[in-house]
C-alpha cells in the first residue's frame, strides 16, 4: 500500500486501495494486550452503538469473502461491480465508526463501551485488517480477519440490544 506521511492513501484508485482506506481513521484502534481481554464485559448494546459495528463488520466481512471466493480467479463483470460497492461501503462505515466511537472526537475514554467485547472483537479485526495491508499479507490473514469479524458479529447477537 502507498500511504503518504499523513496516513493518506496515495496511490492509484483500485479496489484494494478502496478497501485499504477503509482503515483510514481506525488506525487508533486499541490492538489490546491479553492482560487487557479479562477486563472485557458483555452488556446489551445501546442501537446506535450496535447498529453501526454490525453494519460495519458485515461489510467489510461480506467484501472480504467476496474478495476470497474470487482470489485466483478475475470475477465476472457484476461481481466486480459489487466488489467495489462493498468496499466503498465498507470504507465509509468503518471511518464512521473510527470517528464516531474510537477518534479523539468520539466515546470518552472511560465509557463502558471502551472494554465491551465487541468493541475488542471489532478493534481487533480492524487491527489485523491494518496490518495485513500493511505487510501485504491480506491473503494470507483474510481467514483470521473474516473470524474476528464473525466474532464480533456473534456477540452482539449474544448481548443483545440494551432496552
Amino acid at each position: 500500500a502507498l500511504w503518504g506521511p499523513a496516513l493518506c492513501w496515495t496511490g492509484p484508485v483500485s479496489r484494494r486501495s478502496l478497501l485499504a482506506a477503509s482503515v483510514g481513521l481506525c488506525l487508533g484502534v486499541p490492538r489490546q494486550a491479553e492482560a487487557q481481554m479479562e477486563k472485557r464485559v458483555a452488556f446489551p448494546l445501546p442501537k446506535g452503538y450496535r447498529d453501526a459495528v454490525v453494519e460495519a463488520a458485515t461489510t467489510l466481512k461480506n467484501a472480504l469473502e467476496l474478495e476470497e471466493k474470487y482470489a485466483y480467479e478475475r470475477p465476472p463483470a457484476e461481481v466486480e461491480k459489487k466488489m467495489t460497492k462493498l468496499e466503498q461501503d465498507s470504507t465509509r462505515l468503518v471511518n464512521g465508526y473510527g470517528m464516531k466511537y474510537v477518534s479523539d472526537k468520539g466515546i470518552p475514554e472511560n465509557d463502558p463501551l471502551r472494554s465491551h467485547a465487541v468493541y475488542f472483537y471489532f478493534g481487533q479485526a480492524v487491527g489485523l485488517f491494518k496490518d495485513a495491508l500493511k505487510e501485504d499479507s491480506l491473503e494470507v490473514n483474510r481467514k483470521q480477519i473474516i473470524k474476528q469479524l464473525k466474532q464480533a458479529l456473534d456477540t452482539v447477537e449474544e448481548v443483545g440490544l440494551a432496552q
